[in-house]
C-alpha cells in the first residue's frame, strides 16, 4: 500500500526500462515503508530485503542497483540480492541529493 502522507512519489524507473522500485508498506494496516521491486513484464511487485525505512529510491546507471535513504543514511542495494550496504551518512534533505542521473 502506498502511503499517501508521503508527500511526493517515492519512485524510480530503471534506466535500462525493465523494472521499477518503490516504496510502499507491506499490509494496508502497516506502517513502516519498504522498497518493492516491480518487473514490468510481471504482474506481482516483490518486497526487498533490508530496506526498512527507505525513502527516495533511484537506480545505478546499469540497472544493477538501487541506492536510497534510510535512517539519515545513504543505502545502496544489489537487486540480484544481499544485503544493503551503507554507503555514507546523509544527514541532509535526501530530495536535495543528485544521483548521477539526474545531475546536469
Amino acid at each position: 500500500m502506498i502511503d499517501q502522507r508521503l508527500g511526493h512519489l517515492h519512485f524510480a524507473l530503471s534506466p535500462d526500462g525493465r523494472f521499477l522500485v518503490f516504496v510502499a508498506s507491506k499490509t494496508p494496516t502497516a506502517t513502516a515503508q519498504h522498497l518493492f521491486l516491480q518487473a514490468l513484464d510481471k504482474t506481482d511487485a516483490q518486497p526487498i530485503p533490508g530496506t526498512d525505512g527507505a525513502r527516495n529510491p533511484f537506480w545505478s546507471p546499469d540497472s544493477k542497483s538501487i541506492g536510497f535513504f534510510a535512517s539519515e543514511k545513504l543505502f545502496r542495494i544489489d537487486i540480484s540480492g544481499g544485503p544493503a550496504q551503507c554507503a555514507t551518512m546523509a544527514r541532509t534533505d535526501a530530495r536535495s541529493f543528485s544521483s548521477p542521473l539526474t545531475a546536469r
